[in-house]
């Protein structure tokens, strides 16, 4: 006849194996844990709540809390007993770090849910009523977006006030950096009140280190750079600013580290009376072999082993502002300039005249006189 008949076959399903399907959730979780940062940022993100929700129970047993002051401990560095160190009130730093990482995640947290409510509510209304809200958002976005250029096509005349694009940008771009240098120097000069002389040229330097990294980030590793100079940039850019952390990073003064007194007549008398030896530096910040001898002689252990078991007291002249007391003393034994050396030994009336540059063996034969 004029119709065909359409035969259709049914596929044999008796030897097909049934594979069991793939949730959305079970989905996600497979993709997440190939994510190696998402991970890692998980990782932390648990750190840092585990941290501040339990630690302060667990840090109040060796006796570190909240609000426990110690005004004669005043402003310390990290140690066991602080292992952030304390604030000018002798607060235990660490303590408060995780009850101030308390209220950063509950706000965080309801940051977080602020969004989801809104988000999921969003979402499920324009899921539910087609491309209409959607539509009506997305207007409201293009309104509050080219609202100034609204702006100046109802005033035009506010035209003429805005400056034109040109070479002064860059020019007000470099003059920015003024106010931040300022900014740095005010930090600087906080912060020469609150550590050591050689604290305070080790962090200037560990500065100078990171601000190498990141100019040397900045200068390979920009969009666009070849593959092997972006690498380049990455991994010394990164090894240069953990080096400056590391040297920079505030330690607490060990038992063992020289103990300096300023030097006076008086002192040095005194101490010569209780047959204590004496052990005189005669330096200034400006002296660079000054500053050289003190590392190498008083890094060493030995050295510092063998004044602390003869109990020598050690005193330093900083001649860094001509100090005329300083001068007058240099002059007494014919010197017009540091750096300067001296070790007074008990039952000995002239002291031991050092060489200018010294090592620490020089140092250990003078007193082993």
């Amino acid at each position: 006849g004029p119709f065909a008949t359409l035969t259709l076959a049914t596929p044999d399903l008796d030897g097909l194996e049934l594979i069991d399907g793939t949730s959305l959730w079970q989905d996600a979780w497979r993709r997440w844990r190939k994510h190696k940062v998402s991970v890692a940022s998980a990782g932390v993100v648990a750190a840092v709540v585990l941290f501040c929700v339990f630690g302060p129970p667990l840090a109040g047993l060796f006796g570190l809390t909240y609000d426990a002051q110690d005004v004669g401990l005043g402003a310390v560095g990290p140690s066991l007993s602080h292992p952030f160190g304390t604030d000018v009130l002798g607060r235990d730093l660490m303590v408060r770090t995780m009850l101030g990482g308390r209220v950063s995640l509950l706000v965080a947290a309801v940051a977080t849910t602020v969004s989801l409510v809104v988000g999921i509510t969003y979402g499920a209304l324009s899921g539910f009523a087609g491309g209409r809200i959607d539509a009506v958002m997305m207007r409201f976005v293009d309104v509050m977006m080219s609202l100034p250029y609204l702006l100046l096509s109802i005033f035009p005349q506010a035209v003429k006030v805005l400056p034109s694009p040109g070479a002064w940008m860059e020019t007000f771009k470099q003059a920015m950096a003024f106010p931040l240098y300022a900014t740095v120097a005010y930090l600087i000069w906080v912060l020469a009140g609150q550590v050591s002389e050689a604290a305070f040229l080790t962090l200037l330097l560990a500065l100078t280190l990171i601000a190498m990294g990141v100019w040397l980030y900045g200068r390979y590793a920009a969009p666009g750079a070849k593959p092997a100079r972006a690498r380049f940039g990455i991994v010394g850019g990164t090894a240069l600013v953990l080096a400056g952390l590391w040297f920079g990073w505030p330690r607490p003064a060990a038992p063992t580290d020289v103990v300096w007194q300023p030097w006076s007549v008086e002192a040095v008398a005194a101490a010569r009376a209780a047959n204590q030896p004496v052990y005189i530096d005669f330096t200034a910040r400006w002296c660079a072999t000054c500053q050289t001898n003190k590392r190498i002689v008083f890094a060493s252990a030995e050295v510092k082993r063998v004044f602390r078991e003869r109990g020598f007291v050690t005193m330093r002249a900083d001649w860094t502002n001509q100090d005329p007391r300083i001068t007058t003393e240099l002059a007494k034994w014919g010197r017009s300039a540091v750096p300067f050396n001296q070790i007074y030994l008990p039952g000995q009336p002239e002291p031991i005249i050092l060489p200018e540059l010294l090592t620490a063996g020089m140092v250990l034969d003078a007193v082993n006189q």
